[in-house]
């Protein structure tokens, strides 16, 4: 009889296994669903991140070149000011009322 009980025992925990694996498992594969998805939307947001910082840096970087090319551009529209009020108050050497 112990036997008997022993072996109505394991089908039962059988069965009760099988049917809470049957249950669990659509859960489980929705939560890791989630998760991988909530994983490549973590890693596309550091990809963003990454390359956001390196623009800031490369910009940082260049700095120094565009401070160059503003101090250039200052030089010339001083010099053009410059010929131009050197061109217009200067008497003119064929000009015979100067």
């Amino acid at each position: 009889m112990a036997v008997a009980t022993l072996e109505v025992m394991l089908i039962v925990l059988h069965f009760m296994l099988k049917e809470h694996i049957r249950k669990s498992v659509p859960r489980l594969v929705g939560r890791r669903q989630v998760a991988e998805g909530t994983a490549t939307g973590i890693e596309g947001a550091i990809f963003d991140a990454e390359y956001s910082v390196e623009a800031v840096r490369s910009a940082n970087r260049s700095l120094a070149t565009f401070k160059g090319i503003n101090d250039n551009l200052k030089s010339a529209v001083h010099l053009a000011q410059q010929i131009q009020h050197n061109h217009t108050h200067r008497p003119s050497m064929y000009d015979p009322t100067a």
